[in-house]
């Protein structure tokens, strides 16, 4: 694919085909990568954390009705 330059943007480059606009600043993007994956991984952390609460409320109640019968 042969990309064309966008004037008075160095960061930017357009397909002549589609005429799609592609970003293409490698710093910037490594650091868009890092961000998401940061975020995708306190995502799934919370998550984890959610479902360690709600098996700790399961066990608590089952340990109630134990003490209770």
């Amino acid at each position: 694919m042969n990309m064309l330059r966008v004037e008075n943007h160095p960061e930017l480059r357009k397909d002549p085909v589609s005429g799609v606009v592609f970003f293409v600043d490698e710093e910037a993007t490594r650091k868009h990568e890092t961000l998401k994956a940061s975020s995708n991984k306190a995502h799934s952390m919370q998550a984890e954390i959610n479902e360690l609460k709600n098996d700790m409320n399961a066990i608590k109640s089952m340990l109630e009705t134990l003490i209770n019968k």
